[in-house]
């Protein structure tokens, strides 16, 4: 895909590829400290898929989805209010700066108003432990800068490659053009975190030599890159993280075999 003369476009790929890992490990830590109560808006995926975030093996996996130097889809999606929305919806209201479309911070959902420092509580992650309304600020200010940064470079590959941030993202030209022209001020509408890990759902279909119930499952986004590049799972599988509905997803050999990967890993 890439010109190999290019070294300058390729290296504004590559910020966009690590920096958006910086931000599914912002989220990590975030939710470590977020209470279970009154923190909903920030839960990505299911309870097991959270709880795979704190699993031993989640810094080979992430370490390995980092060291990928090209993906056909991002790793990331953005959620307003709890609920998930395209890429072309978000960087339209950015684009608009249309506040009303976009998440206020509501600090009452997080600070001791609800929980006081030190009381006992259950995580998000589904762990145990002590409530500190400083940590949540802190992991909350960390997410934040990261989900900054990684806007900021997805702007710049626009205007360097916005062909390939038009496949990337799942966008019509037009929208990428859009985004070419947004500034600070636009991301300062930004008041809560906006992009989250991405969960990838899939199903194995019936088949008429087995009786075998159809699995339906779902794994991180970034798993599935890091298995494809650990060598656990076939390279066509990257196809599972395209944006571009110009795939189409009848590819059932593959879908069957993540659902017996993903299986097994549960």
């Amino acid at each position: 895909m890439f010109n190999e003369s290019d070294q300058y476009v390729k290296n504004a790929l590559i910020q966009i590829f690590r920096s958006e890992i910086n931000v599914i490990r912002c989220y990590r830590e975030f939710i470590k400290a977020l209470p279970l109560h009154g923190s909903s808006i920030y839960q990505a995926g299911s309870n097991l898929l959270l709880n795979r975030l704190q699993h031993d093996n989640f810094t080979q996996a992430i370490d390995a989805a980092f060291s990928v130097s090209n993906r056909p889809g991002s790793l990331l999606v953005p959620r307003i209010k709890g609920r998930e929305i395209t890429w072309a919806q978000f960087i339209g209201a950015l684009v608009n700066e249309n506040s009303n479309s976009l998440p206020d911070y509501d600090p009452d959902s997080t600070d001791e108003s609800i929980y006081y420092k030190g009381e006992k509580v259950t995580f998000l992650n589904g762990e145990m432990g002590s409530f500190d309304p400083n940590q949540v600020k802190k992991y909350r200010t960390f997410i934040m800068n990261a989900q900054n940064d990684y806007l900021m470079n997805v702007n710049f590959a626009a205007r360097l490659f916005p062909e390939f941030i038009s496949i990337y993202f799942g966008l019509k030209s037009g929208t990428v053009s859009d985004f070419q022209d947004i500034g600070v001020s636009s991301l300062s509408l930004l008041q809560d975190c906006v992009l989250f890990p991405r969960v990838i759902h899939f199903k194995s279909e019936p088949s008429e030599e087995s009786l075998a119930t159809p699995v339906k499952a779902s794994a991180w986004a970034y798993e599935v890159l890091a298995d494809v590049k650990l060598g656990y799972l076939n390279a066509d599988l990257m196809e599972l993280l395209r944006y571009d509905t110009r795939f189409a997803n009848n590819r059932q050999d593959i879908f069957t075999l993540l659902c017996d990967s993903q299986s097994m890993r549960d």
